[in-house]
């Protein structure tokens, strides 16, 4: 499921309801011209209606082949042009992102995915700055840096702390926008129920002064 983020998006005022709020960030979606296409069409497929997926490594200089995906390598952030370049121009207007760890510490609260040196945090701004009219899409989850593995903060019992997990992933979110000045989309791929995290993620979005 996908969350819309615009730079040129007005956020409602503060008294403004939640169902309000949402209803000013979902339509911000027709901001880009590619986010506009995909809602335009829906019987014709194009390079432009193609997301690639892009494997980013904790080792900025990596470029580690995955057997399982034959010609695909997950790469580090000093590769990641490199990889990009040739495929912009063949016409991918569109990416998605997801964190790799093999060298980063991880914890119970997947601390490493959104510190400032973190692969996708770093990632994110060096494709702004070469490739400024892609859409950058990230995937929103903890499983890459918990100890554990599972996608969610877990209680001493070994449940899911679903408030504990919601307002981890809205920290997450929050650095990922920054980092993009804001993303064009932010991607909840968890196996926390939307319905639980939608709203504490986008208000958190909607509070955060903007960077410049």
């Amino acid at each position: 499921m996908s969350t819309t983020y615009s730079s040129e998006m007005e956020a409602k005022p503060a008294s403004s309801t939640v169902k309000e709020q949402l209803y000013s960030i979902l339509h911000s979606g027709y901001s880009h011209p590619v986010l506009r296409q995909w809602q335009a069409t829906n019987n014709a497929i194009s390079a432009s209606h193609l997301m690639y997926p892009v494997f980013i490594t904790d080792d900025p200089d990596g470029n580690e082949e995955i057997i399982s995906m034959k010609g695909q390598h997950r790469v580090g952030s000093n590769r990641v042009v490199e990889l990009l370049e040739p495929l912009v121009k063949k016409g991918l207007s569109s990416i998605l992102l997801f964190g790799v760890i093999a060298k980063h510490k991880k914890d119970g609260r997947g601390t490493g995915a959104c510190m400032d040196n973190s692969p996708i945090v770093t990632t994110v701004k060096i494709i702004r700055k070469a490739f400024p009219p892609l859409v950058v899409a990230c995937d929103v989850c903890l499983c890459p840096y918990t100890s554990h593995g599972h996608c969610a903060i877990l209680r001493e019992n070994g449940l899911v702390d679903n408030d504990a997990s919601i307002s981890r992933l809205a920290e997450i979110s929050l650095a990922y926008a920054k980092a993009g000045k804001f993303l064009d989309l932010l991607v909840q791929l968890t196996q926390i129920p939307l319905a639980l995290g939608y709203s504490p993620v986008i208000q958190e979005l909607i509070s955060s002064p903007r960077p410049t």
